[in-house]
């Protein structure tokens, strides 16, 4: 007999089913360590309960097996008396391998299907009042204790070297038309008061590649692995990042509570910051080098433009 053992997780109830001529059993047990149940239940069946010739082999009034779940969870084995009924007729599939989804990351995801969704932002109103929607849900005081951003959503004075060297490395193969007003733009920034309100939650990696649109305008988040704690400003830079030319007042209108001059000077600090480093990461995709991206360097460089054009005026 040949056991295969899968890492399951769950997000609500799951009944468990014990009858059947194959070999099943989950085990009851914990990992209090990574927080992960194990169950262990036969190889893939290629064999389905809707397939004609085959009979089904569980039954909905079979008792569910007892079994702990981890700690903080929900429980896995809840039984409604008797009043629950799965699938046709009583019954359901017979049992197949539960699988486990790595996306390149370190942690597990899950995978879905995402409706059609088109490529650009043609409706900057709409686009403009989505993401203000967002950020003035998301910008709630942290709690103490909450991550604080990898190199972002503290003070810019701390980016400094940074920007330095990320302008050195834009301005040499000519990356940057206006090194001069691009570093107007950042010691305004630099120089604005720090942040002096509490710790707000940041999403912390608001760009093109982290933001879905669909008729037009924005209609969803992703990427949340860099949530952090900090100043909003890194996350207000978003708009000059990904809203069309002219959205960025009607954005900074539509969030609340309304940004206050300093909040939106190191806000352009932050754009700035984030637009390099999308030009480099697009120019290293152009060479072919590890890393690179090169659709990254429209929209930076579109976001460069609107951030020096404004220092201009």
């Amino acid at each position: 007999m040949r056991e295969q053992s899968v890492k399951l997780r769950t997000t609500g109830h799951q009944r468990v089913y014990p009858r059947s001529r194959r070999a099943f059993r989950i085990s009851g047990l914990s990992d209090e360590r990574n927080g992960a149940r194990h169950v262990q239940r036969p190889a893939p069946s290629r064999e389905r309960a809707d397939t004609p010739g085959c009979q089904p082999c569980w039954s909905a009034r079979s008792r569910p097996l007892p079994c702990s779940a981890p700690k903080g969870n929900p429980l896995l084995s809840i039984w409604g008396a008797g009043t629950d009924r799965l699938g046709r007729a009583g019954t359901v599939p017979l049992p197949t391998a539960l699988g486990r989804v790595r996306l390149h990351g370190p942690a597990d995801a899950p995978v879905g299907h995402l409706p059609d969704l088109d490529a650009g932002v043609h409706r900057p109103s709409a686009a403009a009042d989505s993401l203000a929607a967002f950020l003035t849900a998301l910008h709630r005081p942290a709690p103490t204790g909450a991550p604080v951003g990898r190199d972002r959503g503290g003070p810019l004075a701390d980016r400094a070297e940074q920007f330095a060297k990320m302008l050195a490395s834009a301005t040499e193969p000519g990356l940057v038309p206006d090194p001069g007003a691009v570093r107007t733009v950042w010691e305004d920034a630099a120089a604005a008061p720090d942040w002096a309100g509490p710790a707000l939650w940041l999403h912390g990696d608001l760009h093109p590649a982290n933001v879905l649109t669909a008729d037009g305008a924005f209609c969803g988040v992703i990427d949340f692995g860099d949530l952090c704690a900090g100043d909003p400003a890194c996350d207000l830079a978003a708009a000059w990042i990904l809203l069309p030319d002219g959205a960025a007042d009607r954005f900074h209108d539509a969030y609340q509570p309304a940004p206050d001059a300093a909040t939106l000077r190191r806000a352009r600090g932050w754009a700035v910051l984030r637009a390099l480093a999308g030009i480099l990461i697009a120019d290293a995709g152009v060479h072919e080098r590890p890393g690179g991206k090169p659709t990254w360097g429209p929209p930076a460089r579109t976001a460069l433009r609107r951030l020096t054009a404004a220092a201009r005026r």
